[in-house]
């Protein structure tokens, strides 16, 4: 199917502008949304890179090698010990870009992802990894994952792209409810309304002074890209969607929210991108 018929517009489609007032339908919508840019691309809508941009010239080497390496960098930031007796869920992990890696690290993961379609190819790709297993989320929580029952949550460049910041907070608030005491979470979101005089907004500033734009976003450190230039309009047809963009949590609700849910911030940066600012948490679960 070409990129032409794929991204007509269906009588399902809804798009930027037609958001519903109430939250549980603006979840169902962002579901919608996201399995419809799955089936456009899944491969693109997880890493929104020109190096997947056409579907019949995927290197998916490359693509897992990718997200072993984001997986990898990402892991360097949490004091976790002995992962192969830990479990850790997986928010939002697509096709299992970095799924298969933390197969390779810990004892159980549980991979959610909002898109049928995505959690169908992840399963195609993955479903031997005994070890795994992949649950279809409704968009507004961790169920059935069990109150206090795992060791690590993480979430990379997923909790961007929820069109509700009331929704992403209630993913915080599920991280501290399924964590154990003294878990872990690494969580990575946008946020706004942080003040310039923040300790965690300058330290992060003077973690980057000097250094090159590689070492700043060091989540891509180890990574050499192939491609720079779009060739496409994919990226128009799926910025057509408001899931695509995402929200910004204020930063006050998001720091009173961690404080409600238990959970310690060990480690903080912001990544500043133009007007646009992404905050990495690593976060420890309070003891009871």
């Amino acid at each position: 199917m070409s990129l032409q018929t794929e991204s007509k517009r269906t009588s399902t489609d809804i798009r930027i502008g037609d958001q519903p007032s109430n939250a549980s339908s603006r979840t169902a919508l962002m579901k919608q949304q996201w399995q419809r840019m799955a089936e456009m691309n899944p491969f693109f809508g997880i890493t929104s890179w020109p190096e997947f941009e056409d579907s019949a010239q995927l290197d998916t080497a490359y693509f897992w090698d990718i997200g072993r390496i984001h997986a990898h960098n990402l892991l360097q930031k949490v004091p976790l010990r002995h992962l192969n007796h830990l479990s850790m869920v997986e928010i939002g992990c697509g096709v299992g870009r970095m799924t298969h890696f933390f197969a390779e690290c810990f004892a159980q993961v549980t991979a959610m992802d909002i898109s049928r379609e995505m959690i169908t190819r992840a399963r195609d790709f993955w479903g031997h990894l005994e070890h795994v297993r992949f649950i279809e989320g409704n968009g507004a929580d961790l169920k059935p994952v069990a109150d206090s029952d795992i060791d690590f949550v993480f979430s990379f460049y997923v909790l961007n792209h929820v069109t509700n910041p009331e929704v992403v907070l209630g993913y915080v608030r599920e991280t501290g409810r399924v964590l154990k005491d003294g878990g872990h979470a690494l969580l990575h979101m946008r946020v706004r309304d942080l003040p310039d005089w923040s300790q965690a907004r300058l330290r992060s500033k003077l973690r980057r002074i000097g250094r090159p734009l590689s070492q700043q976003l060091w989540w891509n450190e180890g990574i050499v890209r192939r491609e720079r230039e779009m060739k496409t309009d994919l990226i128009g047809h799926f910025s057509e969607f408001d899931a695509w963009h995402g929200c910004e949590v204020p930063w006050p609700d998001l720091i009173n929210t961690l404080r409600e849910s238990g959970l310690d911030t060990l480690w903080v940066d912001i990544a500043e991108m133009g007007q646009t600012k992404f905050v990495f948490l690593v976060l420890r679960k309070q003891a009871a």
